[in-house]
């Protein structure tokens, strides 16, 4: 399998596809996006939010290096209809980034970031390339977890951007905020949508979804 190759196609397609409407990808049950804003005009980010907590350090290093193997065997208990279950390899890097109570169990949350090297790129111009497996995670009698999936991309992919942050929303709920980026290949402009992603029923879902593209004039130049 061609997992680089599958996943950068996907990323392209799915950086196109937050300018429109987006399909939920954490629940099955369907969730109504937020109105398009009108290409050019950015609808205004919601602030990052970053938590302390005793499991991980600020750039999401964690504290007890041995749970790494446990947050490696959950990732692999999801499905990833975009790339497929993560290689059969050791994960390169295990990131944890403390969040809030998303799920209001009483027991904080955190994004979990797993990254796999790239089984079939050996030691070819890619290496550099990694595949990444994001999921809300939370912690129960000492254990995590998994709320939910978040994405998967590749990452060094210099023509795909991707940012996953905690948020709180104007109804004062925390939230998951995704924001992708790309450029489209027909004139070079920055695509950039967003999909926010809350406790509903029971499940993390969709909330909203939108188009923060910047004005651009055809020749690929972007007009701030």
């Amino acid at each position: 399998m061609d997992y680089a190759g599958n996943m950068r196609r996907v990323a392209s397609a799915v950086a196109l596809a937050l300018v429109g409407a987006l399909t939920p990808s954490a629940s099955s049950a369907p969730a109504r996006p937020a109105a398009r804003p009108a290409h050019g005009k950015s609808t205004r980010r919601a602030t990052p939010l970053h938590f302390e907590c005793a499991d991980a350090l600020d750039d999401g290093t964690l504290v007890d290096g041995s749970q790494a193997a446990s947050l490696a065997k959950v990732t692999r208990t999801l499905t990833w209809p975009e790339l497929g279950p993560p290689p059969a390899l050791p994960p390169r890097d295990v990131r944890l980034y403390c969040g809030p109570d998303v799920d209001g169990d009483g027991e904080r949350d955190a994004i979990v970031r797993l990254a796999f090297d790239n089984p079939e790129t050996l030691q070819s111009a890619l290496d550099a390339e990694q595949l990444s497996y994001i999921w809300l995670a939370s912690k129960h009698g000492g254990g995590w977890h998994a709320l939910g999936r978040l994405t998967a991309d590749v990452t060094g992919d210099r023509d795909i951007e991707q940012s996953v942050t905690f948020v709180r929303r104007p109804s004062g709920q925390y939230a998951i905020e995704i924001e992708r980026s790309s450029y489209a290949s027909e004139t070079g402009c920055r695509i950039t949508g967003y999909e926010v992603f809350a406790w509903r029923a029971g499940a993390l879902a969709t909330v909203e979804a939108g188009d923060r593209s910047p004005a651009c004039a055809p020749c690929g130049c972007d007009n701030h």
